[in-house]
Protein backbone atom coordinates (compact mmCIF):
# COMPACT_ATOMS: atom_id res chain seq x y z
CA UNK A 1 0.00 0.00 0.00
CA UNK A 2 1.58 3.57 -0.74
CA UNK A 3 2.44 5.44 2.13
CA UNK A 4 0.31 8.23 1.92
CA UNK A 5 -3.07 5.96 1.57
CA UNK A 6 -2.11 4.06 4.43
CA UNK A 7 -1.88 7.47 6.28
CA UNK A 8 -5.24 7.90 4.76
CA UNK A 9 -6.55 4.70 6.50
CA UNK A 10 -5.04 5.20 9.87
CA UNK A 11 -3.85 8.97 10.09
CA UNK A 12 -6.13 11.85 12.06
CA UNK A 13 -8.64 14.17 10.82
CA UNK A 14 -5.54 16.92 10.02
CA UNK A 15 -3.51 14.47 8.01
CA UNK A 16 -6.63 13.56 5.90
CA UNK A 17 -7.63 16.54 5.05
CA UNK A 18 -4.46 17.32 3.81
CA UNK A 19 -4.40 14.56 1.71
CA UNK A 20 -8.14 15.37 0.36
CA UNK A 21 -6.35 18.12 -2.34
CA UNK A 22 -2.97 14.99 -3.32
CA UNK A 23 -2.52 14.75 -7.45
CA UNK A 24 -2.75 11.25 -6.88
CA UNK A 25 -6.66 9.82 -7.60
CA UNK A 26 -5.60 6.75 -5.17
CA UNK A 27 -4.64 9.08 -2.13
CA UNK A 28 -7.83 11.04 -2.50
CA UNK A 29 -10.09 8.02 -3.36
CA UNK A 30 -8.29 6.50 0.12
CA UNK A 31 -9.44 9.59 1.87
CA UNK A 32 -12.92 8.66 0.58
CA UNK A 33 -13.03 5.41 1.82
CA UNK A 34 -11.53 5.96 5.39
CA UNK A 35 -12.16 9.79 5.94
CA UNK A 36 -15.37 11.40 7.32
CA UNK A 37 -18.88 12.17 5.85
CA UNK A 38 -17.74 15.81 6.03
CA UNK A 39 -14.28 15.14 3.82
CA UNK A 40 -16.61 13.18 1.03
CA UNK A 41 -19.12 15.96 0.96
CA UNK A 42 -15.91 18.32 0.06
CA UNK A 43 -14.82 15.02 -2.22
CA UNK A 44 -18.23 14.19 -4.21
CA UNK A 45 -17.60 16.30 -7.19
CA UNK A 46 -14.13 15.34 -7.87
CA UNK A 47 -12.77 14.88 -11.13
CA UNK A 48 -11.73 11.07 -11.01
CA UNK A 49 -14.46 8.63 -11.01
CA UNK A 50 -11.98 6.37 -9.30
CA UNK A 51 -12.82 8.75 -5.90
CA UNK A 52 -16.63 9.27 -6.48
CA UNK A 53 -17.03 5.50 -7.14
CA UNK A 54 -15.15 5.08 -3.30
CA UNK A 55 -17.76 7.63 -2.26
CA UNK A 56 -20.59 5.88 -3.87
CA UNK A 57 -19.50 2.64 -1.78
CA UNK A 58 -18.61 4.34 1.43
CA UNK A 59 -20.72 7.01 1.67
CA UNK A 60 -23.88 7.29 2.67
CA UNK A 61 -27.59 7.69 0.76
CA UNK A 62 -27.16 11.41 0.74
CA UNK A 63 -23.73 10.80 -1.82
CA UNK A 64 -25.42 8.17 -3.51
CA UNK A 65 -28.61 11.04 -4.24
CA UNK A 66 -26.07 12.99 -5.58
CA UNK A 67 -23.97 10.52 -7.94
CA UNK A 68 -26.71 8.71 -8.93
CA UNK A 69 -26.92 9.81 -12.68
CA UNK A 70 -23.09 10.57 -12.59
CA UNK A 71 -21.40 10.40 -15.75
CA UNK A 72 -19.25 7.63 -15.02
CA UNK A 73 -20.56 3.78 -15.67
CA UNK A 74 -18.59 2.31 -12.75
CA UNK A 75 -19.86 5.29 -10.17
CA UNK A 76 -23.43 4.33 -11.16
CA UNK A 77 -21.78 0.58 -10.95
CA UNK A 78 -21.43 1.41 -7.66
CA UNK A 79 -24.77 3.62 -6.15
CA UNK A 80 -26.49 -0.13 -7.89
CA UNK A 81 -24.65 -2.11 -5.79
CA UNK A 82 -24.40 -0.24 -2.59
CA UNK A 83 -27.32 2.10 -3.11
CA UNK A 84 -31.19 1.54 -1.90
CA UNK A 85 -34.15 0.41 -4.07
CA UNK A 86 -35.10 3.89 -4.68
CA UNK A 87 -31.40 4.95 -6.26
CA UNK A 88 -31.56 1.46 -7.60
CA UNK A 89 -35.09 2.36 -9.40
CA UNK A 90 -33.44 5.41 -10.87
CA UNK A 91 -31.21 2.90 -12.23
CA UNK A 92 -33.61 0.89 -14.17
CA UNK A 93 -33.18 2.27 -17.49
CA UNK A 94 -29.83 3.17 -17.22
CA UNK A 95 -27.87 2.80 -20.93
CA UNK A 96 -25.18 0.46 -19.77
CA UNK A 97 -25.72 -2.93 -18.86
CA UNK A 98 -23.46 -3.64 -16.62
CA UNK A 99 -25.44 -1.42 -14.16
CA UNK A 100 -28.68 -3.38 -14.95
CA UNK A 101 -26.91 -6.31 -13.95
CA UNK A 102 -26.30 -4.82 -10.26
CA UNK A 103 -30.08 -3.24 -10.07
CA UNK A 104 -30.94 -7.40 -11.17
CA UNK A 105 -28.51 -8.45 -8.79
CA UNK A 106 -28.96 -6.15 -5.37
CA UNK A 107 -32.46 -4.92 -6.18
CA UNK A 108 -35.65 -5.96 -5.52
CA UNK A 109 -38.36 -8.13 -6.68
CA UNK A 110 -40.52 -5.12 -8.38
CA UNK A 111 -37.01 -3.93 -9.78
CA UNK A 112 -36.61 -7.54 -11.21
CA UNK A 113 -39.93 -7.83 -12.41
CA UNK A 114 -39.39 -4.38 -14.96
CA UNK A 115 -35.91 -5.81 -16.03
CA UNK A 116 -37.19 -9.24 -17.28
CA UNK A 117 -38.36 -7.33 -20.24
CA UNK A 118 -34.51 -5.67 -20.59
CA UNK A 119 -32.26 -5.95 -24.04
CA UNK A 120 -29.65 -7.49 -22.47
CA UNK A 121 -29.92 -11.16 -22.86
CA UNK A 122 -27.19 -11.02 -19.50
CA UNK A 123 -29.28 -8.91 -17.91
CA UNK A 124 -32.46 -10.96 -17.95
CA UNK A 125 -30.35 -14.21 -17.06
CA UNK A 126 -29.58 -12.59 -14.15
CA UNK A 127 -33.20 -12.11 -12.92
CA UNK A 128 -33.37 -16.09 -13.60
CA UNK A 129 -30.41 -16.69 -11.20
CA UNK A 130 -31.37 -13.34 -8.31
CA UNK A 131 -35.31 -13.74 -8.88
CA UNK A 132 -38.08 -16.51 -8.00
CA UNK A 133 -39.78 -19.09 -9.90
CA UNK A 134 -42.89 -16.79 -11.17
CA UNK A 135 -40.18 -14.58 -13.05
CA UNK A 136 -38.00 -17.30 -13.65
CA UNK A 137 -41.61 -18.84 -15.71
CA UNK A 138 -41.99 -15.57 -17.32
CA UNK A 139 -38.64 -16.47 -18.63
CA UNK A 140 -39.11 -20.32 -20.09
CA UNK A 141 -39.50 -18.95 -23.29
CA UNK A 142 -37.25 -16.66 -24.05
CA UNK A 143 -35.30 -15.92 -26.97
CA UNK A 144 -31.99 -16.78 -25.76
CA UNK A 145 -30.72 -20.51 -25.12
CA UNK A 146 -28.20 -19.04 -21.76
CA UNK A 147 -31.16 -17.42 -19.96
CA UNK A 148 -33.35 -20.71 -20.08
CA UNK A 149 -30.18 -22.59 -18.78
CA UNK A 150 -30.35 -19.94 -15.94
CA UNK A 151 -34.13 -20.91 -15.80
CA UNK A 152 -33.08 -24.27 -15.47
CA UNK A 153 -30.63 -24.37 -13.21
CA UNK A 154 -32.23 -22.07 -10.78
CA UNK A 155 -35.74 -22.87 -10.72
CA UNK A 156 -37.55 -25.40 -8.28
CA UNK A 157 -39.98 -27.83 -9.08
CA UNK A 158 -42.52 -26.17 -10.79
CA UNK A 159 -39.84 -24.48 -13.40
CA UNK A 160 -38.93 -27.77 -13.52
CA UNK A 161 -41.79 -29.45 -14.22
CA UNK A 162 -42.63 -26.96 -16.64
CA UNK A 163 -39.29 -27.07 -18.58
CA UNK A 164 -39.73 -30.49 -19.23
CA UNK A 165 -43.64 -30.53 -19.89
CA UNK A 166 -42.25 -28.43 -22.81
CA UNK A 167 -39.05 -30.94 -23.92
CA UNK A 168 -36.86 -28.17 -23.51
CA UNK A 169 -33.42 -29.32 -24.06
CA UNK A 170 -31.47 -26.80 -21.39
CA UNK A 171 -33.54 -28.23 -18.42
CA UNK A 172 -30.98 -30.51 -18.17
CA UNK A 173 -27.85 -28.46 -19.50
CA UNK A 174 -25.20 -28.11 -18.19
CA UNK A 175 -24.18 -25.30 -20.25
CA UNK A 176 -21.09 -22.65 -18.86
CA UNK A 177 -21.49 -19.33 -19.54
Amino acid sequence: MNDLRFVAAIGGAKQKALLMEHKDENVRAAVAVYGSTKMRNALIDDVSDKVRSAIAQHGNAHHRDKLVHDKSVNVRFAVARYGNDRQRQQLLDDPDERVRLNVATYGNENQRWVLLEDDSYIVRAEVAVCGNDEQRMFLVDDEDEWVRTCVARYGGNVVQELLSDHGDKTANSSVSP
